[in-house]
């Protein structure tokens, strides 16, 4: 590494999440769960947002490209402008934290982002998904749990 200890780095961590897997503590967040999902096929067959296909096909999905452009990357060259610490955390956050999310923090990583006010001499770009890989929730289970509250309430009301 040929940096001199006079250049000032700020380290950006760019992580993804699901919402339903609990919101990360001391970062940035950024909701990305009112852009549109990928196609269904795509998911059953077990892509995420580190997948080419995929990603290409969030960004076809109508208003994603705009919502990216006029809303994701404005807050992020902001939150970048302002940082006053050496480390900034921004977490992306959709449901399940394995599609929308991954795809939007892969893309952030690539961006080449503008050092303007923050006095920085450059970047340092690190991604990281904290639950592309979990497994989905067993659906069967919370079947069960919403027939034991059914079960409960007809109890109730007899």
């Amino acid at each position: 590494d040929d940096q001199s200890n006079s250049e000032i780095v700020l380290q950006v961590l760019i992580r993804s999440f699901g919402f339903s897997n609990g919101r990360p503590n001391g970062a940035q967040v950024i909701n990305v769960r009112s852009m549109l999902n990928p196609s269904n096929s795509l998911r059953r067959a077990g892509k995420t947002g580190r997948d080419k296909e995929l990603q290409l096909d969030i960004w076809s999905q109508p208003g994603n490209e705009d919502y990216y452009q006029m809303h994701i990357v404005p807050t992020v060259q902001q939150l970048i402008d302002t940082q006053e610490e050496r480390m900034l955390e921004i977490a992306i956050g959709c449901d399940a934290g394995k599609h929308r999310s991954v795809a939007v923090a892969e893309r952030l990583v690539s961006e080449d982002w503008k050092l303007v006010d923050g006095g920085w001499d450059y970047l340092q770009l690190q991604v990281q998904h904290r639950d592309v890989d979990l497994k989905s929730r067993d659906k069967s289970k919370s079947r069960n749990r919403k027939d034991q509250r059914a079960r409960k309430h007809q109890a109730w009301n007899h």
